[in-house]
């Protein structure tokens, strides 16, 4: 993982033996149907970033194009997740907005959700991951 000139770019080791995964973290236009994602090549000025931060910072690899997907999640506006119990229905607790790091959490979000259903608290420190603080912000 390498956060530079404001992308934060990341990748999977081979799992095929043949080629890594490489991609770069942005912040595009909202969708609102999953299937107006862009199907097509990315832009060329895209392609050439990643290629240059293969070259830079993992000059064992090729820069070479395999293939490529893009990726769509949800988002948050602070890129945080959401864990909170619903404002109306007594009972039900969520977490959503996981801005496609969350699958590095999943054990302690079921952790807090379990804590939070059962239990009604968790003594994980979640305040700063409530709803509300987009409805204070009126996001």
């Amino acid at each position: 993982m390498f956060d530079l000139d404001e992308v934060f770019y990341y990748g999977f080791p081979s799992v095929d033996e043949r080629s890594i995964k490489v991609a770069g973290h942005c912040r595009f236009e909202p969708l609102a149907r999953p299937e107006e994602k862009d199907l097509f090549p990315p832009a060329a000025e895209r392609v050439e970033a990643l290629r240059r931060f293969v070259r830079e910072r993992l000059p064992l690899a090729s820069d070479q194009l395999a293939r490529f997907s893009t990726c769509i999640y949800t988002m948050t506006p602070d890129e945080d997740f959401i864990i909170d119990r619903h404002p109306e229905i007594s009972g039900l607790v969520f977490a959503a907005g996981f801005s496609g790091h969350g699958f590095k959490f999943a054990s302690v979000v079921g952790e807090i959700l379990a804590d939070l259903a059962i239990e009604g608290k968790t003594d994980h420190p979640i305040n700063f991951l409530s709803a509300s603080r987009f409805r204070a912000r009126g996001s």
